[in-house]
């Protein structure tokens, strides 16, 4: 079996990798990434393992964005200190979520678990494997809320009452119906994957917009289109020409 490790911390990889050589097991570990840029690459060059063990929280973001970029379809088995993404990792083609500290006897035993389903699938019906991973994708859940420090409070504001993220030299905001806006620990392409695509879309390398905040839609030069929202934004929020039919798109979906 050939596994693929992720995991931004080397200590912890080297742990890992070392618990994989002690098991009695025919596995073998092909490499370790430490963030998505680099697993993008080895996936380019290398295609899909057997098993994916990753980490979650990595230096250039969440290894969901990695295996969404690069459309994983083989098995992973999450091994993480954080028990709060469990429900997404289900919906990543996960098949096991390990809370950190990982033992030998805890992966040991996910990994027996990971044989019994493949030679299940293989030896009774190709398909169920596909069936699963239907199933899996339907899981996908979605930030209700988002709870923002702001001085010394905590402040919850639900989705429903956003009107745009905003981000500029690597400082990402959130702007509400009301026009308050919030400094975000998160990248645009961070909150991509925590946000509903019903709901929200992602207008340009700076904007992320909700549909509820939406104006109106006019023509542009150069075929861009330009969007008024019901709160004002500090800079024009244009939709390129690429991207103005996928816009119109989700617009008339609605």
């Amino acid at each position: 079996m050939d596994i693929l490790i992720i995991e931004d911390e080397p200590a912890t990889a080297k742990d890992l990798e070392e618990t994989i050589h002690n098991l009695n097991m025919d596995l073998k570990v092909l490499d370790i990434v430490d963030s998505i840029s680099e697993g993008t690459e080895w996936f380019r060059k290398n295609g899909q393992p057997d098993l994916i063990l990753s980490d979650i929280q990595l230096a250039d973001g969440l290894s969901f964005e990695l295996l969404k970029k690069v459309d994983v379809s083989c098995p992973v088995i999450f091994c993480t200190a954080y028990d709060e993404y469990a429900i997404r990792a289900f919906a990543a083609n996960g098949i096991d979520y390990l809370l950190k500290p990982i033992n030998e006897d805890k992966l040991s035993k996910s990994l027996k678990r990971y044989q019994l389903l493949n030679d299940h699938f293989a030896r009774n019906n190709p398909h169920l494997q596909q069936l699963l991973q239907k199933v899996q994708g339907q899981l996908q859940t979605y930030r209700s809320n988002f709870l923002i420090s702001f001085q010394d409070k905590m402040i919850p504001i639900g989705v429903v009452d956003i009107a745009f993220f905003y981000t500029e030299n690597g400082i990402t905001k959130l702007y509400t119906m009301s026009g308050k806006s919030y400094t975000l620990p998160y990248t645009l392409e961070q909150l991509e994957q925590l946000l509903d695509p019903k709901m929200f879309f992602r207008a340009n390398r700076q904007y992320i917009i909700s549909y509820s905040a939406i104006s109106s839609v006019e023509s542009y030069v150069s075929r861009k289109m330009c969007v008024n929202m019901l709160v004002d934004v500090p800079t024009p929020l244009l939709v390129s020409k690429k991207r103005s039919p996928v816009f119109l798109g989700w617009l008339k979906e609605r």
